[in-house]
């Protein structure tokens, strides 16, 4: 009687071994799609302090640098991720704003540490740079590096009054 108990037993646990790792991976929805763990560009483990906000959707990234890159040609990797059934959060919007805004401190241009003594001022925020060079590239087009320290969920400080 003991032996059938035993048996029993063993193969229940047996069956819970087999279910919890073969069924249940942490990143898997029911419906098949998985969440987002690594990078689009690089395929290493995501860093959510990283991230761009493209099309209503927040895409995370591994590393500085990756976020540009993926700038360069989203499309081709959304739908790379689509493909792959990968499901991404929802970005939030103005009516869910982010829990808090981060400061500056990486350069739009150059996507490297800023320098305080370069800087410019644009509607009556003040933008910080890691060369004199990328103050010049930033007037030239402004809202594309607005746009570039919006994905970053970056609120740069308010200019000084003059």
């Amino acid at each position: 009687m003991r032996k059938v108990l035993l048996m029993v037993v063993m193969m229940c646990l047996v069956v819970a071994i087999v279910a919890v790792a073969g069924g249940c991976k942490s990143n898997e929805h029911k419906e098949g799609m998985k969440t987002q763990a690594k990078c689009p560009v690089m395929g290493g483990n995501i860093d959510k302090k990283l991230y761009v906000d493209y099309k209503g959707k927040r895409i995370y990234f591994c590393c500085p640098g990756c976020d540009k890159e993926f700038l360069k040609d989203p499309d081709k990797y959304m739908k790379t991720m689509e493909g792959e059934g990968i499901k991404l959060e929802n970005a939030p919007t103005a009516a869910t704003p982010p829990a808090e805004a981060k400061p500056q401190t990486m350069c739009p241009v150059m996507n490297m540490p800023i320098d305080k003594k370069f800087y410019a001022d644009y509607n009556g925020k003040r933008i910080y740079f890691c060369h004199d060079g990328c103050v010049a590239e930033f007037k030239k087009n402004p809202e594309k590096y607005m746009t570039v320290l919006q994905n970053w969920g970056v609120t740069p400080e308010p200019a000084p009054n003059p």
